[in-house]
């Protein structure tokens, strides 16, 4: 006698991914479960690499990676998430969203003047609204960071307010009027090419003047200017001593200082005019362009940085180099701007140093418009001028005779640039 019930089928075989597309199909569809399946998509995206390494058809390779770089940063895995959206951007520069995923992980990681970069590397490829906050609200972050050890014994902060304004310093309690509440040194100094008086001599890196007392016919003012001046006679560079456009510094100390981070590559030596840097030196004066010296001294000083870490730290790749090389001016984040002399600049600096990666377009652009938006025009306060100011009035006037008379009043000349 036959039985009326029937066998149950066996349960359908799902079927197993075989190309890289079907992988990363199955790794997107463990993303779409709720609660999402974050592990088992690491792995199908990884095997999708595998596939994609194994046909040699790499035209979404990129994808795979960013894929799996999305599901490890869910996964808090941040340093793998790097890896891969590092691997993503090397597979295809052009990929968006592998800059973007290599910015999130390096937030992550608090790496946050990388991960600025990264995502202007997006913002780049993509201006979306999405990516443009990513970047303000990092870099941000990155100056708060900064000069967070900075401040804190004094009663002010540094925010980052936006491209348009930049940086600024704001009081967290009221200030006395006259009350010195922070010091903020410059990282790089330049003499404005068309500012120097012929009665001063300036050190080429402080921009500190040095006034020759024997300018002066009044003898009391002579005098007293003598005894205010701790340094009378600035040090000449060895190697420029003498030539056009030699340097001269207000210690032995601050020439070595100047020698370490830029003047060692960009000594006119005894060619002088005919040196590289002295033929750009004509250039800008002529022009009464002070920004190409300016960005001069500072891929001068990137450059010295790079040398230094390829040899302390060759295991690094040209990327890393890159940042840790220009680490004291990335916090200066602008647009970059085209500027004058910048083809006579980078052409300079490549013939200097052919083999870096600084000398490009790029980076002078990059400096330029962090110039643009960050640097200050000073007009430093002389000992002249606090002698000046601490004089009788009939005196100040027979002094002003001699050494400004254009200005009417010594107040005019005191409170002038």
């Amino acid at each position: 006698m036959s039985s009326s019930s029937s066998t149950p089928p066996p349960p359908a075989t799902e079927k197993q991914p075989h190309t890289a597309e079907e992988w990363k199909a199955k790794g997107n569809s463990y993303t779409k479960e709720r609660p999402p399946l974050l592990s088992k998509a690491v792995e199908c995206y990884g095997e999708a690499v595998r596939a994609a390494v194994s046909t040699e058809d790499h035209s979404s390779l990129h994808i795979y990676y960013s894929n799996r770089a999305a599901a490890n940063l869910s996964l808090n895995h941040y340093k793998a998430a790097l890896a891969d959206a590092k691997s993503s951007v090397e597979a295809n520069p052009s990929w968006v969203k592998g800059h973007f995923r290599m910015g999130e992980a390096l937030v992550k990681l608090n790496r946050l003047k990388e991960a600025t970069l990264a995502y202007e590397a997006a913002e780049a490829l993509e201006g979306s609204r999405v990516i443009k906050e990513a970047v303000v609200r990092t870099h941000r972050a990155y100056v708060t960071q900064f000069f967070k050890s900075s401040t804190k014994d004094i009663p002010v902060t540094v925010k980052y307010h936006s491209r348009e304004r930049g940086r600024g310093v704001y009081a967290t309690r009221n200030i006395k009027k006259g009350e010195l509440v922070y010091n903020d040194t410059p990282l790089t100094c330049h003499q404005l090419v068309t500012s120097s008086p012929k009665s001063t001599r300036v050190c080429s890196y402080s921009l500190t003047s040095i006034i020759d007392p024997k300018t002066f016919s009044n003898e009391s003012f002579r005098a007293r200017l003598r005894s205010r001046q701790e340094v009378s006679e600035l040090i000449e560079c060895p190697r420029c001593r003498g030539s056009k456009y030699s340097e001269s510094y207000l210690s032995d100390a601050i020439r070595q200082k100047a020698w370490d981070e830029y003047h060692s590559l960009l000594c006119v030596g005894a060619d002088g005019p005919m040196s590289a840097f002295g033929k750009l030196t004509k250039l800008a004066r002529d022009l009464g362009k002070t920004n190409p010296l300016y960005i001069a001294r500072m891929m001068a000083n990137m450059v010295l940085r790079e040398q230094a870490l390829l040899k302390s730290k060759p295991s690094l790749s040209p990327e890393e180099i890159l940042i840790m090389a220009g680490e004291p001016y990335t916090m200066f984040i602008a647009n970059p701007e085209p500027g004058p002399l910048e083809n006579e600049t980078v052409a300079m600096m490549q013939s200097l140093a052919p083999s870096s990666s600084i000398c490009t377009l790029e980076v002078y652009r990059s400096l330029n418009g962090a110039i643009l938006r960050n640097t200050q025009a000073l007009y430093p306060v002389t000992e002249l001028h606090l002698l000046f100011n601490s004089i009788g009035e009939k005196e100040q006037y027979e002094v002003l005779k001699e050494i400004a008379p254009s200005y009417k009043t010594p107040y005019d000349y005191i409170t002038s640039e």
